[in-house]
């Protein structure tokens, strides 16, 4: 049974985390097979998956010491849902985790990262793709690496994501499905984590984060240089937008700037048209 201890002094251990037996065993080698464990779901555990870098959920909260960091990024791992759609983290939520963990990483060399998933399956599910994210764009592991290394972790302890609607969903994108699009995208050069500035690959994040934005236009890019996705317009009396009836709507000539500045030629129709 993993220990709920709260660790208060530089002389906690593994146990006062409940981190597993795999993390107390020195010289623990990252590229091992992780050894069979009992599937997770609802109960305590801690897991390290790579090297100084743990994931766990349902332990008791403890203080950060110089062996160990208690990581929590919730504005990355924050998913805004429309229904009950549930989807991958945006680029923008990708590059932020990884700033986010290279920044624990370098400013506590001595400390293990321990990120500490909020309740629920979806939280760690969205923990667990992030985690992945890292390990195919920073570390430029293949999405099968990743998958290996979260072997350990039950299958019912996991959601796949789905669309946007309160109907039953009749398919679901894996976190291998995800990891094998990352993977993708970095071979191809559409999506790499920079040394430094926020040009990933041919994503600009800070231009795609603002877009993105339902309060900006909502405007996402599928494929750089290729497609790009956004909600239709409102035909409105004046102005670029409303902020009637509880939501944000623009107009055709709002979205001409916002089209114009992403290189768009060519605008597709798919809904009738809207107001």
């Amino acid at each position: 049974k993993l220990s709920t201890a709260t660790p208060t002094d530089e002389k906690a251990d593994f146990r006062n985390v409940g981190l597993d037996d795999n993390l107390k065993k020195k010289n623990n080698r990252i590229d091992q097979k992780p050894r069979p464990t009992r599937e997770i779901n609802s109960s305590s555990f801690a897991h390290e998956v790579m090297d100084r870098v743990c994931i766990a959920q349902n332990i008791k909260p403890f203080k950060s010491t110089n062996k160990f960091r208690c990581f929590r990024p919730a504005s990355a791992c924050t998913y805004h849902a429309f229904c009950d759609d549930f989807g991958p983290m945006s680029i923008s939520s990708i590059a932020a985790f990884i700033k986010q963990l290279d920044h624990e990483l370098s400013s506590f060399p001595s400390c293990k990262v321990v990120l500490c998933a909020e309740q629920g399956r979806r939280a760690l599910t969205n923990a667990v793709f992030l985690l992945g994210a890292y390990m195919i764009l920073r570390m430029e592991l293949g999405a099968e690496e990743v998958a290996r290394r979260f072997e350990w972790l039950g299958a019912s302890s996991v959601e796949a994501f789905r669309d946007a609607s309160f109907s039953t969903p009749d398919f679901g994108l894996t976190l291998h499905d995800c990891w094998r699009g990352l993977e993708r995208g970095r071979a191809i050069g559409w999506v790499r984590a920079p040394s430094e500035g926020e040009q990933w690959g041919m994503l600009d994040v800070e231009q795609h984060a603002h877009y993105g934005d339902a309060l900006n236009g909502d405007a996402h890019v599928v494929v750089p240089g290729k497609l790009v996705a956004f909600r239709g317009p409102q035909d409105l009396a004046c102005g670029d937008f409303s902020d009637a009836g509880g939501r944000r709507e623009f107009s055709a000539g709002y979205y001409a700037g916002v089209l114009a500045e992403l290189g768009v030629t060519d605008v597709v129709r798919l809904p009738p048209p809207r107001g």
